[in-house]
């Protein structure tokens, strides 16, 4: 799924190169900017309110519905979850489905923001969505994560990236806190797993030297 997905993203930016090559498209309607820009009052924004709304429809989704849990259980293990009579198949046409739709959404969102779009638009921000998910808690591997970590992950990174922005800090620095900040999350669950190993090689060596006397 991975190499796929990696695959079809090479060619999809390969099209737009070619349709557009190094120009940018705008010209929008003022309603589309206002997809971005609008807000209800003065307070809050378009944004704000699918953001909230999208958060609490799939953590209802994913943490109270059995769809949700044959996903975590695709998740641990798809073999397992297939011989569990899971339709595993099914639920992956699902899950791509409805990544594809909100990458469409999010693709719509980021145009209206720029106000224009140019072949190389999003480039990099890959490892900002990995950075989000890691530091939320959500496992590489699948199977383990919730929503509200996921969220407070969203918005660590973004004031992150806002706070750089405010100090004029180059796009090039902010990559590399993003990339330390990846790293720290990563590592901090391996050392946490590491002191919790040496804590039962403890126990086991005093309860071993205890049998002994």
């Amino acid at each position: 799924s991975m190499i796929v997905t990696l695959a079809t993203q090479i060619i999809f930016r390969g099209i737009a190169q070619i349709i557009l090559e190094t120009n940018s498209v705008g010209g929008f309607p003022s309603w589309f900017t206002k997809i971005a820009a609008g807000k209800i009052g003065e307070m809050v924004p378009y944004a704000l309110i699918f953001v909230v709304v999208e958060a609490l429809f799939f953590a209802y989704l994913l943490h109270y519905t059995k769809f949700g849990r044959r996903c975590y259980a695709m998740g641990n293990s798809t073999t397992v979850a297939k011989f569990s009579g899971v339709k595993t198949d099914k639920i992956k046409v699902i899950v791509y489905t409805m990544t594809g739709l909100l990458s469409a959404v999010a693709a719509i969102y980021l145009a209206s923001k720029m106000s224009s779009v140019r072949p190389d638009v999003a480039k990099g921000y890959e490892l900002d969505i990995i950075a989000m998910a890691v530091l939320g808690g959500v496992s590489t591997s699948g199977g383990k994560g919730r929503i509200l970590g996921a969220t407070l992950a969203i918005m660590v990174i973004g004031y992150l990236r806002y706070g750089l922005g405010l100090i004029n800090a180059s796009s090039q620095i902010i990559m590399i806190v993003v990339g330390l900040l990846l790293i720290i999350a990563v590592a901090i669950p391996s050392f946490r797993d590491s002191i919790g190993n040496m804590n039962w090689f403890k126990k086991l060596k005093a309860m071993t030297t205890k049998s002994k006397k």
